[in-house]
C-alpha cells in the first residue's frame, strides 16, 4: 500500500523547490524527495521525512469526515561555496526566501492546493521557517564546501477518513 497523504505533500513540496523561478543568474534548483545517499546536484532542496502530529485522543477533529494532522518536513537546501562557481550566500538567502513565499502561495494555486493534490487531502496552510545555516568543509566527493539552509515546513491538512 503507498502512502496516501505524507509522500504526495512531501511530493508537493519537492515541486514548490523545483518550481521557484525568476532566480539571479536562472538558477534552477532541484526538489528532492526524501534524502538521497548523496546528491551532487546543486542547488538542491532534499524533502526530508517528517514528523507527524495528530489531534489528541480526547479531542475532536475540527471536522466531520476527515483527520487532523500536523507534519513538520525538513527541507535541507544545498548549495557550493566556491569562487569559480555562482553559488554564493547570497544567492543560498535568494533560494531559501524565495522558497518561503513560494509556501505562502502554494495553498491557494500552487503544488500544495486542493486542485493538485489527490486523495480529497486539504492543505488548510503551511508555513515555513528557517534555521541558521551550516557550512561543511569541502566534501570529498566534490572537493567544495557545501553550505546547507534548512527550512522547516509545517503543513496542516485535513485527511480524508478511511
Amino acid at each position: 500500500m503507498a502512502s496516501t497523504w505524507i509522500t504526495p505533500i512531501g511530493q508537493a513540496l519537492a515541486d514548490t523547490a523545483s518550481g521557484i523561478a525568476g532566480l539571479t543568474g536562472g538558477v534552477a534548483v532541484k526538489g528532492i524527495l526524501w534524502a538521497p545517499r548523496d546528491t551532487d546536484v546543486r542547488p538542491a532542496a532534499v524533502v526530508e521525512m517528517p514528523s507527524v502530529d495528530r489531534t489528541a485522543a480526547d479531542e475532536a477533529e475540527s471536522q466531520i469526515g476527515t483527520r487532523d494532522v500536523r507534519l513538520r518536513f525538513p527541507v535541507a537546501f544545498y548549495f557550493d561555496l566556491s569562487e569559480d562557481v555562482a553559488y554564493s550566500q547570497a544567492q543560498a538567502t535568494e533560494v531559501v526566501e524565495a522558497f518561503v513565499d513560494a509556501i505562502d502561495a502554494s495553498v491557494e494555486s500552487g503544488p500544495l492546493s486542493p486542485a493538485q493534490l489527490s486523495g480529497g487531502v486539504i492543505v488548510v496552510d503551511a508555513k515555513t521557517s528557517v534555521d541558521a545555516p551550516e557550512i561543511f568543509p569541502p566534501e570529498a566527493s566534490s572537493g567544495r564546501p557545501v553550505i546547507r539552509y534548512v527550512c522547516r515546513a509545517e503543513v496542516l491538512a485535513f485527511i480524508p477518513d478511511v
